[in-house]
């Protein structure tokens, strides 16, 4: 869990951005110093480890971004929120790919965030159960204002990167991995119009509780490595069929060896393949 001294800080819109590879002190603030100047007319491209002032938290909150080298500002590119698995951080997407994310962001023309949500394991603002004999921790019950700060860090980024490039609000997607994908799940339902497909990945919840109805109208991936021993295969299936028993119209991967936090990163050209195909 990390803390960052806010005194800086003016307001939720100014934010100062580094290079990807100057990594803050481990127990200590980035230095905004040393940031680049977001004030300049040429927007800011490439790969970048940011952080914005999380005013209902009052804290500094950090982010991973990528936009590609070739936006001008003018033409509006779609935009993919991706989100980390549970004790992770905003740079596990970016690093889990070895770079293949940025390389096919850059090809395909997507900006990509990835928030830290507040807290390591703050579920993105989910508190629907999980499956009976996971091999995970379920959201606490004792969280529900650090899972609201959670998802309220999600839609802040979403709305300040919408307001520092041009982003075409019907191509919006969400991909996440475990509790990424949880709460996904829990974003997807409860902001049903914003978004236009969902991968969720290794991410199952109780069937019989989650309100499926309210993404039937969502296309979405689902994958799930078969050999997850955090949430069993069998978990992912029956949430894939529970998914279309509700009418969503959802394709599902089953990755050949794919563990828990891998599955989705071997099959991540297919997910940008899919949200090619699902704009609105």
């Amino acid at each position: 869990m990390r803390y960052f001294n806010s005194a800086v800080f003016a307001s939720v819109a100014f934010v100062s951005a580094v290079p990807a590879l100057a990594q803050a002190p481990a127990n200590g603030p980035r230095n905004p110093a040393a940031a680049a100047d977001r004030s300049k007319p040429k927007p800011l491209t490439g790969e970048m480890h940011t952080q914005y002032y999380f005013a209902e938290a009052g804290e500094a909150s950090p982010y991973r971004l990528y936009v590609p080298t070739t936006y001008d500002g003018k033409t509006a590119l779609s935009l993919i929120v991706i989100f980390h698995g549970g004790g992770q951080s905003e740079d596990t997407p970016f690093t889990r790919t070895g770079g293949q994310l940025q390389k096919l962001a850059e090809e395909r023309g997507y900006i990509v965030i990835s928030p830290f949500g507040y807290r390591s394991t703050a579920f993105f603002g989910n508190t629907w159960p999980i499956p009976k004999g996971s091999n995970t921790a379920a959201p606490a019950t004792d969280q529900q204002q650090t899972y609201a700060l959670s998802e309220k860090d999600v839609l802040n980024l979403i709305d300040l990167t919408e307001k520092e490039y041009k982003i075409d609000p019907a191509h919006v997607f969400l991909m996440g991995n475990s509790m990424g994908g949880q709460g996904l799940f829990h974003l997807a339902a409860k902001y049903p119009e914003r978004w236009a497909a969902i991968a969720p990945s290794d991410c199952p919840l109780d069937p019989a509780v989650y309100p499926f109805d309210k993404i039937k109208n969502i296309p979405a991936m689902y994958i799930h490595g078969d050999k997850d021993a955090t949430y069993p295969v069998e978990m992912g299936r029956a949430m894939a069929e529970a998914m279309k028993a509700h009418g969503e119209n959802v394709t599902y991967v089953e990755v050949k060896g794919g563990e828990h936090p891998t599955s989705w990163p071997q099959v991540l050209p297919q997910i940008i393949d899919f949200f090619d195909q699902h704009k609105k």
